[in-house]
């Protein structure tokens, strides 16, 4: 059996989706759905469990509203958790000196190149904006998140 496309969705995907954030909703729901179908796995680090309840310098998204959600997100079989190890730690560090990515950035690609996606897929337009102006090219895509119908391997690279 062949394996299935990987892609990696980062923290902002996620948040994206607690706080239904118009932009990426409707991309982000067709991409999961792509996963709960077999088309494809999709990957997430340790980090993301515990990023999701409180975005960057926003305050704690309220437990009462997100808990069951949340849970949801990180149990089905089409999701792949990577743990946040000390080769990824080692890994995100590098990537922090070599192509000034912020630590939690880095973490998500080192998880994301190590687990074999081609795709990594944030919310952050400056996260996507800093990857695409590196002279060394990551080893994986860094884009919004982006639904344009049914994947296919071609999507990620294959």
């Amino acid at each position: 059996m062949a394996e299935l496309p990987r892609v990696y969705l980062d923290s902002n995907c996620y948040i994206a989706i607690l706080r239904e954030e118009r932009a990426f909703l409707d991309d982000l729901r067709r991409i999961i759905q792509e996963a709960e179908e077999g088309r494809l796995q999709i990957v997430a680090s340790t980090l993301c469990i515990s990023e999701v309840v409180r975005p960057k310098s926003d305050p704690v998204i309220p437990r009462a509203e997100s808990e069951e959600k949340i849970r949801r997100f990180f149990r089905p079989p089409h999701f792949l958790i990577r743990t946040h190890d000390r080769f990824i730690a080692e890994q995100g560090r590098d990537l922090c000196w070599d192509y000034k990515l912020h630590p939690r950035d880095a973490i998500h690609v080192a998880s994301a190149v190590d687990t074999g996606c081609r795709v990594l897929m944030t919310a952050d337009e400056k996260v996507v904006k800093r990857c695409r102006r590196m002279k060394t090219p990551l080893p994986i895509e860094v884009k919004l998140p982006k639904w344009t119908g049914q994947l296919t391997i071609e999507d990620f690279g294959g």
